[in-house]
C-alpha cells in the first residue's frame, strides 16, 4: 500500500543466453556473429552484457558442437544436436529426481528425498526424516544414494520437509536490529517504528525484558557469543549476507583447526557447533577483513560443497555442455576457469550468498560504524538457544558426534595396547597408551638412551622387529622392508615432534604415520580427537573386510587388531 517493495535483482543468466542463441539459429539457420549479441542487449537483463562474456558463451556452444562459426563468411550456423538441446532445455527448472536414503545399520532403504533438499546436505550433516534424526555418512552422486545412520541429536538437524525458505532481506533484518536498539534505549521511539503493525505493548515489553540482560545484536552491533559447544555470531543482516559472513569465518576456522565445525546461517545469527570453546576475540578478528577479499574467500569455500557441484551440473546441462542424463565425479575440476564456473557462482551469489551486502558489512566494520562485542559464557543465552533450535538452510559440512561419544572414544584410545620400539637398538615393550602420558616427559630407551622411540600396534611390531634386526646387523633390505623401516622412523619422528598427541594418533584405528602426520599438522586438543574419530569412521566405511594379513600390511596406515 505504501509502495515499498523488495528490490528486484534481475540477472542476465549466461546459460539462458546460450539457449537464446541456439533458438535464433533454429529460426534463421545462419546469422552474423554479432547478431544475437545485438538482439540480447536490447533486453533489460542483458543491457550490460559484455562482448567478452558473449564470446565465452559462443565458445562453450562450439565446444559442445551445437553451434559453428564460419570465419570466411563471418556467420554462425547450427550443428548436429542443436535441436535436441534446444527442446530439452525449454525450462530452466532442473529435472527433479529423488534420492534413496540407505540406513547403514539396518541395511535397508528407509525413504526418499528430493534432489533439491539433498543439494544442501554435506557428509556429516544431520536431518530429520520419518520423525527421527539421521547423520549423513556418504553422498553417492552416481547412484543418487544417501548413506546415513541414526543420530540421537535433534537440535542441529533440519527437517526433510522444509522446502526452500524465503530469505529475510538485508534491509528488513537491519530494521529488526534497529528496533532492538531502540527498545533498549527509547521505548517510545521503538513503538514509532512499529506504526502500521498490530502489537500489544505489554507483550513487546515482556519480550524485551527476557533478553535485555543478555547479549543481542543491533543495527550497530555484532555480538560473538562463545559457549563450550556452540559459538553464535548475532548479526542482523539477513540470511544471504549472514551466509557470506559464515563462509568467511568458517574458512579461517578450517585453516586453523580443520573441518571439525558445522555452521548454519540465519536471518539474525550464524551458529557454529564446535568441539571445544572458541575464543570469541579470535572469531571477532576473522570478521575484520578487507571487503575486497570476501568474494575470493567465499567462492573458494563454496567450491568444495555438494550444493556447488549440483548447481554446476545443472548449469552445464543448460549450456549444452553435458547431456541431460550425465553423471560426473568432481565436475568442479572439469569446468574450472570457464564461463560455466562463473555462471554457477553468479547463481549462488544471487540465490544464496549475498557477497555485496557482506562486503558492505565488512566496510562498516572497517569504518567503525559497526562494532563487534564478545561474550564468553558457560551456557547459551536465550537468543542463542532460539537460533540453535531453528533449522537453517544451505548448511556447511562437519557436524559432530555427541560429547559422550567423544569421551568414550578418548577412553578407548587410552586403553589400547601398543608396543614401544626403539629404532636404534631394537628394544621393545608392550604397554597401554594411558601409561605413556606421563612417560612422554622422560622419553628415552631404557637400554641405549635413544629418544627415537616409536609406537606400533602389536601385529605391526611383529613386522618391524625383524627389519630392525637386519638394520642393526648391516644386512641389506628389500623394497618392502625399506618401506617398513621408513614407516617406523617416521612414527618416531612424529612422537619427537608432537609428543603424546602423536601417540594417540598412531594408536587410533586406521591412522598410519603418513595419515597421522597430516592430521597432527592441522589439529590439536579436542579437535584432534574429533579428527581421529572421523578418520576411523571413514576407514571403516571404505574398508569392508580384511581378507589376509599380507594385504593389510601392504597398505600404509592400516592398523591391526
Amino acid at each position: 500500500l505504501e509502495g515499498r517493495f523488495e528490490a528486484v535483482e534481475p540477472m542476465g543468466g549466461l546459460d539462458v543466453l546460450a539457449h537464446f542463441i541456439v533458438g535464433l539459429l533454429v529460426e534463421y539457420k545462419r546469422l552474423p556473429r554479432e547478431g544475437p549479441y545485438e538482439v540480447a542487449r536490447r533486453a533489460y537483463v542483458y543491457r550490460d552484457l559484455s562482448w567478452s562474456d558473449y564470446l565465452d558463451v559462443l565458445r562453450v556452444l562450439e565446444d559442445a558442437r551445437l553451434v559453428g562459426y564460419d570465419e570466411e563468411s563471418g556467420l554462425l550456423y547450427l550443428r548436429r544436436g542443436a535441436f535436441q538441446y534446444y527442446y530439452e532445455n525449454l525450462s530452466t527448472i532442473p529435472d527433479e529426481v529423488s534420492w534413496r536414503v540407505f540406513d547403514a545399520k539396518s541395511g535397508h532403504i528407509i525413504g526418499r528425498l528430493d534432489e533439491s533438499f539433498v543439494m544442501d546436505l554435506e557428509e556429516g550433516m544431520e536431518f530429520v526424516m520419518n520423525g527421527r534424526s539421521w547423520i549423513v555418512l556418504k553422498i553417492d552422486d552416481e547412484a543418487r544414494l544417501l548413506k546415513v545412520r541414526e543420530s540421537r541429536s535433534l537440535e542441529s538437524a533440519i527437517p526433510s520437509w522444509e522446502g526452500e525458505m524465503i530469505p529475510v532481506p538485508f534491509r528488513v533484518a537491519l530494521d529488526v536490529g534497529r528496533l532492538k536498539r531502540e527498545l533498549a534505549f527509547d521505548f517510545e521511539k521503538a513503538k514509532d517504528l512499529l506504526k502500521g503493525v498490530e502489537f500489544k505493548e505489554g507483550e513487546l515489553k515482556r519480550a524485551f525484558e527476557e533478553i535485555k540482560d543478555e547479549p543481542f545484536s543491533t543495527d550497530r552491533d555484532i555480538v560473538v557469543e562463545s559457549t563450550p559447544k556452540v559459538t553464535i555470531i548475532h548479526a542482523d543482516f539477513g540470511n544471504r549476507a549472514n551466509e557470506a559472513l559464515g563462509r568467511l569465518v568458517h574458512s579461517f576456522l578450517i585453516l586453523r583447526y580443520g573441518r571439525v565445525f558445522s555452521v548454519r546461517a540465519q536471518a539474525h545469527a550464524v551458529v557454529f557447533k564446535t568441539p571445544f570453546q572458541l575464543n570469541p576475540d579470535e572469531v571477532k578478528g576473522y570478521l575484520y577483513q578487507e571487503p575486497e577479499s570476501l568474494e575470493f574467500i567465499v567462492s573458494r569455500a563454496m567450491r568444495d560443497s555438494h550444493a556447488y557441484r549440483w548447481r554446476m551440473m545443472n548449469v552445464a546441462k543448460r549450456f549444452g555442455a553435458l547431456r541431460k542424463d550425465a553423471k560426473i565425479r568432481r565436475i568442479e575440476r572439469l569446468f574450472e576457469g570457464t564461463v560455466i564456473e562463473r555462471e554457477t557462482l553468479n547463481e549462488l551469489y544471487h540465490d544464496k550468498v549475498d557477497v555485496k551486502k557482506g562486503e558492505l558489512v565488512l566496510e562498516m566494520l572497517k569504518r567503525g560504524t559497526l562494532r563487534v562485542k564478545t561474550e564468553l559464557r558457560k551456557e547459551p543465552s536465550r537468543l542463542a538457544r532460539l537460533n540453535m533450535s531453528v533449522g537453517g538452510e544451505f548448511l556447511l559440512s562437519g557436524a559432530l558426534e555427541r560429547d559422550e561419544i567423544l569421551e568414550l572414544f578418548k577412553k578407548r584410545l587410552l586403553n589400547h595396547e601398543v608396543v614401544l620400539v626403539c629404532t636404534n637398538c631394537g628394544w621393545n615393550s608392550k604397554t597401554k597408551v594411558s601409561r605413556l602420558k606421563e612417560r612422554i616427559k622422560y622419553w628415552e630407551c631404557p637400554r641405549c638412551g635413544s629418544k627415537m622411540l616409536a609406537v606400533a600396534h602389536p601385529i605391526d611390531a611383529e613386522e618391524f622387529l625383524p627389519v630392525l634386526k637386519k638394520v642393526r646387523h648391516g644386512r641389506p633390505l628389500d623394497k618392502k622392508e625399506e618401506r617398513t623401516y621408513r614407516k617406523l622412523l617416521k612414527a618416531a619422528d612424529l612422537i619427537d615432534s608432537y609428543g603424546f598427541d602423536a601417540v594417540l594418533a598412531l594408536a587410533s584405528y586406521g591412522t598410519g604415520p603418513d595419515t597421522a602426520a597430516r592430521i597432527l599438522a592441522q589439529y590439536k586438543g579436542d579437535a584432534l580427537l574429533v579428527a581421529l574419530m572421523e578418520r576411523e569412521r571413514q576407514f571403516i566405511r571404505t574398508r569392508r573386510f580384511w581378507v589376509d594379513k599380507k594385504e593389510e600390511k601392504e597398505t600404509e596406515g592400516e592398523p591391526h587388531q
